[in-house]
């Protein structure tokens, strides 16, 4: 298995190298461009998964907030040829986890707004709750309430795995409403004792 994680490297590489190729050439149909976009976006998201891979999984330790959203937020307003906002008073903290895990379990909430909600854009929102750093995914709709037709492809891998990777980190995941819109909240340990108020 090693073996073969590692011999993805080559044609991951190619593929993202081939690419930016392509868009240096001079890709004027903006449909073309974002679909080419996504493609080298992609690729380079495999080959830190692979990256990881040989690293050796469920390595935890201390990961900077402010990074790890901002990755998702660009991951997948790529993916999805909308707005991701990043926001919120805890930015600047870090929590306890596997990076490129908590990335897919965030990513895929993101995923699912976009996929299943009536949102035009999304906010991940993070705030701190006592010991936990809460990463709120808020969905933000038009005043018509009509959101517009989605192009995107969701990688999701399921709430349920969703919910085990944040359990092997330490944390949880909650559904709330907020005037009947859908907010997901993933509850994660600070990596730090929390301040006192």
């Amino acid at each position: 298995m090693h073996e073969l994680v590692h011999d993805l490297r080559s044609p991951l590489a190619a593929i993202e190298a081939a690419a930016h190729a392509v868009l240096g050439m001079g890709v004027d149909e903006p449909a073309v461009r974002r679909l080419i976009d996504l493609v080298a976006l992609e690729a380079r998201s495999a080959q830190v998964m692979v990256d990881h891979a040989l690293e050796g999984s469920g390595a935890t330790g201390a990961v900077s907030v402010a990074p790890l959203l901002a990755t998702v937020a660009s991951r997948h307003a790529t993916r999805w040829s909308a707005t991701v906002h990043v926001e919120g008073d805890a930015l600047d903290e870090q929590v306890t986890g596997d990076g490129a895990e908590l990335a897919r379990a965030i990513g895929n909430l993101v995923d699912n707004a976009f996929q299943h909600g009536r949102c035009t854009s999304v906010r991940l929102q993070a705030v701190q709750r006592g010991p936990w750093l809460v990463v709120r995914v808020l969905e933000v709709r038009s005043p018509q309430g009509v959101p517009p037709a989605r192009q995107g492809v969701s990688h999701g891998i399921g709430l349920q795995s969703v919910r085990r990777l944040l359990l092997a980190a330490g944390g949880h995941h909650q559904v709330l409403l907020d005037e009947g819109v859908r907010v997901d909240e993933v509850h994660l340990p600070l990596a730090r004792p929390a301040r006192s108020a």
